[in-house]
């Protein structure tokens, strides 16, 4: 587990032969099964509203709260996509921070950092965040598209297909 740019490193490498992340934003030099999107979440830590926010909560008025987002460590992803959505709006967001993780974003918003953040929901567990909201936001711009991805010299393992035919979909709100 680690950053979708490093995935695509270590596949252009040799080091494996498959990954499971997120669709490759240019996907030169890839061949990839896409899964179906990822519903989006806003993930609000509780200092920045003092009323619990609507649900789904408006894509736009998250621009207005501190933000840290997901981005690559290496070329352009779902951070950009993000960026240009707000803008589109009129909206200019307050990025504070941006992490290659969602799980490290999820613990500094759980430590208490008065900010926000766009993540998808496969890697979300609302139940456990006691410091922070989690909503549904809308509208819901479908950003995150898993993917298993290699490159075009390996074949495809009959054996992992078979077991991403059985497994897929996966149950909302599943951490993966």
């Amino acid at each position: 587990v680690t950053d979708s740019s490093h995935l695509e490193m270590m596949l252009n490498e040799g080091a494996i032969d498959l990954a499971f992340i997120q669709r490759p934003y240019r996907s030169e030099g890839f061949d990839y099964v896409s899964f179906d999107p990822v519903k989006l979440v806003a993930v609000i830590n509780k200092k920045c509203l003092p009323q619990p926010p609507a649900n789904p909560f408006d894509y736009n008025a998250l621009g207005a709260l501190p933000l840290v987002l997901l981005h690559r460590a290496k070329d352009s992803g779902t951070y950009e996509m993000l960026i240009d959505l707000f803008r589109k709006a009129g909206v200019n967001p307050k990025v504070i921070m941006h992490i290659t993780q969602p799980g490290v974003i999820i613990d500094w918003l759980e430590s208490g950092l008065a900010a926000a953040t766009l993540l998808p929901s496969s890697e979300v567990c609302a139940e456990k965040l006691k410091e922070c909201y989690v909503v549904e936001v809308f509208p819901s711009p479908q950003i995150f598209y898993p993917a298993m991805v290699k490159i075009p010299a390996v074949n495809w393992c009959s054996q992992v297909m078979e077991l991403v035919a059985e497994g897929y979909p996966f149950p909302d709100n599943s951490p993966r």
